[in-house]
């Protein structure tokens, strides 16, 4: 399909023009119906996303990655309850789905489920540590990390393990560091401040997003509520950190709101 080499160009509209026929050409195959549902996401088609997905698991009822990416889009749109739906769904049918246990732990945070977020970031980590990359570790101690922060609860010797596949010149080893205390908020912004320039604005609004949780954990809301203002100007809309800092500045509204009351 040429869509896959728009889609590589950067090119989503025409890329969604030739996964759409491809569609139309084929209904019943799902080959084009899966980047179709993706992209349609990436462009903030959010409805006709999950009117794909719904699709696709009319075709295969039990794909669970149907049932998570439609709860993903759900997320995004605050549909949260519907989205749990999706998540039930989904675990009912496999519920040590890595791509289950990684999604789903991102959503418990977004609730304030932080214990949650914890076992499936723990369940996750039991699974995958041996194969996958640094990285990706590295990722979801950073969000098993968030929640223990607001439970507080010591998690540093499992931050520590993070180090063991990641190079100190591996991003997103600064993360670490300055989750682990080892390096300031001003270190951690010149360390995202240099490396491949292709990557900078990512690593800026991670960084941003960091340093407003380390407030937020310490109850200094108004500078967090800053820092996430600039992250949401900083992060891509698609990005992770772009769905939690906004999610984190309604949550610092409720709460001021509920203090006004």
């Amino acid at each position: 399909m040429r869509g896959i080499a728009y889609r590589h160009e950067g090119n989503i509209g025409k890329a969604l023009v030739d996964f759409a026929t491809a569609v139309q050409l084929a209904p019943e195959k799902l080959d084009a119906r899966w980047p179709l549902a993706l992209e349609l996401e990436n462009a903030g088609q959010h409805q006709a996303s999950l009117d794909e997905y719904s699709e696709i698991l009319r075709i295969a009822p039990d794909s669970v990655e149907a049932h998570i990416f439609r709860a993903d889009v759900l997320t995004t749109m605050g549909r949260d309850g519907d989205a749990l739906t999706e998540y039930q769904a989904a675990s009912r049918i496999a519920p040590d789905d890595p791509g289950l246990l990684h999604l789903r732990m991102q959503f418990w945070f977004y609730q304030s489920e932080f214990e949650a977020v914890i076992r499936d970031a723990d369940r996750w980590l039991s699974l995958k540590r041996s194969t996958s990359d640094g990285p990706d570790i590295a990722y979801a101690l950073l969000w098993r990390h968030m929640a223990a922060k607001r439970l507080n609860v010591d998690d540093r010797d499992a931050l520590e393990s993070a180090k063991d596949k990641l190079g100190r010149n591996e991003w997103p080893y600064p993360l670490i560091q300055f989750a682990l205390g080892e390096i300031n908020e001003t270190q951690l912004r010149a360390a995202a401040a240099t490396g491949d320039p292709a990557k900078l604005k990512d690593r800026q609004c991670e960084a941003l997003t960091s340093i407003g949780e380390s407030y937020v954990a310490h109850h200094f809301e108004k500078i967090a509520e800053h820092l996430f203002s600039t992250a949401l100007e900083v992060c891509p809309t698609t990005s992770i950190e772009h769905l939690l800092v906004t999610r984190e500045l309604e949550q610092v509204e409720m709460r001021r709101t509920g203090k006004d009351l």
